[in-house]
């Protein structure tokens, strides 16, 4: 049979460079061949050297293929089960063309792909447990204070679904953020967003000095360069203005109808904020712009992350325990998935889903000179300007 997971085999191979077509707007496979490591690309020939040497012993490959193949079993849709098997371990390699088409069309690859949002909640969700467990854990308390026991279980968390998720760069990113923010946190330092994004940058280009070389690397640390970077922006003038008017916004009693529309404001700027931030780089990398992922994703990200997700790893941790009810988990994730599709399907089918431009280096770098004109609280003439930088 094909070889497995964890399996050590002798085949006998021929050999050749790594070598690929380059065409300018194309995908660079050598660049991509480099970046992972590959230094010649082979082909089996049939003898009778080739054999299995070992069988594959208890890890972590073995445990990601043997997940991905019982969510096969149990999920009865194809799609919907390699999409479940690449949320719960990034096995994203069952996935149809038609999906990638639509997730691409639509904006929404990040989420399909387990993204830092991903890892964030998990962690999040450990460290509440966490929380909850502290006071009635007799020796625990003794030994260790609350917040530095909840830190710990956090980024534990994170770390094991990080290499269930094979380890990709959005995944190193969150888990440095996550260490480097709870390490400041838990010794009393004072620290800004971007102070932890550097940290995490360091350490992802620690551990992979080729990561650069891939596109997640600029889009997810870009991203959240936005994020943070608008969130200090806004952070200084709700400052700034509350000081001005001598009232904090914690004395006011703010109506819930009111909270609820500044959410769906500040939801809607950041969606927008981050695709305009990264429209440069996708356009590089990719010659288009997901225009329907501005309005998808205000819809796909709560579904994805605070329904599929928790579904799809909460039927793996009861996995071991309780077999029938992980599988009931995952048939309701497929049910959902099923649901949300047509609608996927209809947003990619737009005939203005995605903006296809393969534009000179000379506009893109103006685009990159207009962008902080328009996303940043500059004066309207000059954010009117960074506009009418962008229609070319």
């Amino acid at each position: 049979g094909a070889p497995r997971a964890g399996e050590r085999w002798q085949l006998l191979l021929r050999l050749a460079p790594p070598r690929a077509r380059v065409n300018p707007g194309m995908f660079d496979r050598e660049r991509a061949l480099f970046r992972d490591r590959i230094h010649a690309l082979g082909v089996v020939v049939d003898s009778r050297l080739n054999q299995r040497l070992a069988a594959a012993r208890p890890g972590l490959l073995p445990l990601r293929e043997a997940v991905a193949a019982i969510i096969r079993d149990v999920v009865v849709d194809r799609d919907a089960a390699a999409l479940l098997a690449g949320l719960a371990v990034g096995a994203t390699g069952e996935m149809s063309r038609e999906q990638w088409r639509v997730f691409g069309a639509t904006g929404t690859t990040h989420l399909v792909a387990i993204s830092g949002m991903h890892v964030t909640l998990f962690a999040w969700i450990a460290a509440a447990a966490a929380r909850r467990v502290w006071p009635r854990s007799g020796r625990v308390r003794g030994v260790v204070d609350r917040e530095p026991f909840a830190a710990t279980i956090g980024v534990a968390a994170a770390a094991v679904y990080a290499l269930l998720a094979g380890f990709g760069v959005p995944t190193q990113r969150t888990l440095a953020m996550l260490g480097a923010w709870w390490w400041l946190k838990t010794g009393g330092r004072e620290h800004t967003g971007l102070e932890v994004m550097s940290l995490a940058l360091l350490a992802v280009l620690a551990l992979d000095p080729f990561a650069p070389l891939a596109s997640g690397f600029w889009l997810s640390f870009c991203a959240m360069a936005v994020l943070l970077v608008g969130d200090a922006v806004a952070g200084g003038g709700a400052a700034h203005g509350g000081a001005a008017h001598g009232v904090s916004a914690g004395s006011l009693r703010v109506p819930r109808a009111r909270r609820v529309r500044e959410a769906i404001a500040t939801t809607v700027r950041t969606q927008w904020q981050v695709t305009l931030a990264l429209a440069p780089l996708t356009i590089l990398w990719f010659s288009s712009v997901p225009v329907a992922g501005l309005a998808v994703n205000l819809l796909a990200i709560p579904v994805f992350s605070f329904a599929l997700v928790p579904l799809v790893l909460g039927s793996l941790a009861v996995l071991p325990l309780h077999a029938p009810l992980a599988w009931a988990g995952w048939r309701t994730a497929e049910e959902l998935y099923l649901a949300c599709w047509p609608l996927l399907v209809r947003a990619a089918d737009l005939p203005w889903a995605s903006l296809v431009a393969e534009p000179a280096p000379v506009v893109i770098l103006a685009l990159v000179a207009a962008l902080p004109w328009l996303l940043l609280p500059a004066p309207v003439p000059l954010r009117l300007a960074g506009l009418l930088a962008l229609l070319p």
